[in-house]
């Protein structure tokens, strides 16, 4: 998401007036933590900003798989996340500049794997809107698709990041 303000003062002349422009987008994300340790998650790896901001709220959003989500409030320009069992989880983050009423927000999933119920790497394919992708499992997964797993026919629980604009 990316938030842009204009704004300008004053009866004079427009090519004299003072214009100030903020630029702040909070993109989504993904990262990766290890079981039952808690992890810091930096966001300013996702954000984008010409001047200083806050993170003023972590929401979570979702909580897939057989484990379970936990969060600290937000710290710097990040929040602590401690994730137990096999977890993939959707946290909302808002971001504010800190001169101007200037708000982002973007979304985050952390995921974790746990050796009885593994959560495969992501597979991060870029994609225009209403464009169609076909992607091979095998190939994306391997090397790290471990011997003597397969694949269930049917796979029902996949995560798009963004919203294609």
């Amino acid at each position: 998401m990316l938030a842009l303000v204009v704004s300008a003062c004053g009866n004079e002349d427009l090519a004299s007036s003072p214009v100030s422009l903020v630029t702040l987008s909070a993109a989504n994300g993904l990262q990766s933590v290890k079981s039952d340790v808690p992890t810091f998650i930096d966001l300013s790896q996702f954000i984008t900003a010409e001047s200083t901001y806050t993170l003023t709220n972590i929401k979570e959003m979702q909580a897939q798989g057989s484990g379970d989500c936990a969060n600290s409030e937000p710290e710097g320009h990040g929040f602590i996340a401690t994730l137990s069992g096999a977890a993939a989880c959707h946290y909302q983050y808002s971001i504010k500049a800190m001169d101007s009423s200037v708000v982002a927000m973007g979304e985050v999933v952390v995921v974790v794997s746990a050796p009885d119920n593994p959560v495969l790497k992501p597979i991060p394919i870029a994609m225009q809107q209403d464009e169609t992708v076909v992607i091979d499992l095998d190939d994306e997964l391997s090397p790290d698709y471990p011997s003597g797993y397969v694949l269930s026919g049917e796979i029902s629980d996949i995560t798009l990041l963004g919203d294609g604009q």
